[in-house]
């Protein structure tokens, strides 16, 4: 299955043990990971501004993300719709990943609730709609 997980998703499953980390090592192993470089700036942003890493932490956390997923560039939505920008990039790195879901925690994605086909679901729906296309 083809995945991409939104930046909330990669911060909490870096920045913290739990729900997320468990969804990443899980995917890790048995699914193929995309990103983006938008999503990989946003990340070491909101590292080093939010959670008050150091650039050098920052710099390995998202090595470890890059050895992790295939990065993209995202496909242009012509018509953006969202009232983020930033979301309309997120969107179409899981176009250009033609991914099976994208895993978020942002309300306002999950409250379209799928985008071309695609599911947006949260991490903790994710296992359900795992379960669902075995």
């Amino acid at each position: 299955m083809k995945v991409v997980f939104d930046t909330n998703v990669w911060v909490a499953a870096l920045i913290s043990r739990g729900h997320c980390a468990d969804l990443l090592s899980h995917c890790a192993r048995t699914h193929d990971l995309f990103t983006s470089e938008y999503i990989l700036q946003e990340l070491s942003r909101v590292m080093i501004k939010k959670f008050g890493y150091t650039h050098s932490e920052t710099v390995d956390s998202i090595n470890v993300v890059r050895s992790k997923t295939m990065v993209l560039k995202p496909t242009k939505i012509a018509k953006p719709f969202l009232p983020d920008p930033n979301d309309t990039e997120i969107l179409g790195t899981a176009l250009a990943a033609q991914a099976d879901c994208l895993v978020t925690g942002d309300a306002a994605l999950l409250s379209i609730k799928q985008y071309k086909g695609m599911p947006i679901i949260s991490p903790g729906d994710f296992w359900k709609f795992e379960r669902r296309l075995e």
